[in-house]
């Protein structure tokens, strides 16, 4: 019901992870809470991995250099070690949810999965954890909660060290004036 582009995902992915190299991200559990059929997760975990695909449509340009077509040239390029630690998708609905790890074990990752309601969770063992999102509820799909709220609970929960989350202009207008408004959610 909420599709994300995979090129948007790979960004935020990239944006998540700005500044760190490969080699610190091994300990890191990546995490999506509301993973959908897990478009972040997957992009993100897979950055700087070889793609098997093939069907790239500038190789059949004429200006494409020759090296680039050529058998030794893929077999001369090797990927990055896998970037986390672990991965782990939540959502609330179970059948999304089966989706996503459909397409987490399609890409070979090591995954969790927990069907959850993020707004009702407990505080979880703190652990070194990254979050990446893209909240729909509010613009896309009906929520009970603002986007402050989301914020705040994501930090109760999971005490991340860096949160990456792609709001709908709407929802960063939210947070925003929250923010200026609510000094609670500024420590968040």
């Amino acid at each position: 019901e909420a599709p994300l582009r995979e090129t948007l995902g790979a960004f935020c992915g990239r944006k998540l992870i700005e500044g760190l190299h490969f080699s610190e991200l091994s300990e890191v559990q990546l995490i999506d809470p509301m993973a959908g059929t897990g478009t972040l997760l997957l992009e993100t975990s897979l950055l700087y991995q070889v793609t098997p695909r093939e069907d790239f449509p500038f190789l059949n340009w004429k200006s494409t250099p020759k090296i680039l077509r050529s058998p030794s040239f893929k077999n001369a390029y090797s990927s990055f070690p896998r970037l986390f630690k672990s991965v782990e998708a939540a959502d609330r609905d179970q059948e999304v949810l089966g989706l996503c790890e459909e397409r987490l074990k399609a890409a070979g990752l090591s995954h969790s999965l927990v069907c959850q309601d993020l707004m009702k969770l407990q505080p979880v063992k703190k652990v070194r954890n990254f979050l990446i999102l893209n909240p729909p509820y509010g613009e896309r799909l009906a929520a009970d909660f603002s986007a402050s709220e989301l914020l705040t609970q994501l930090s109760h929960i999971y005490s991340p060290e860096r949160i990456g989350i792609l709001f709908s202009e709407n929802q960063a207008r939210s947070v925003l004036k929250d923010l200026k408004a609510n000094k609670a959610l500024k420590e968040v």
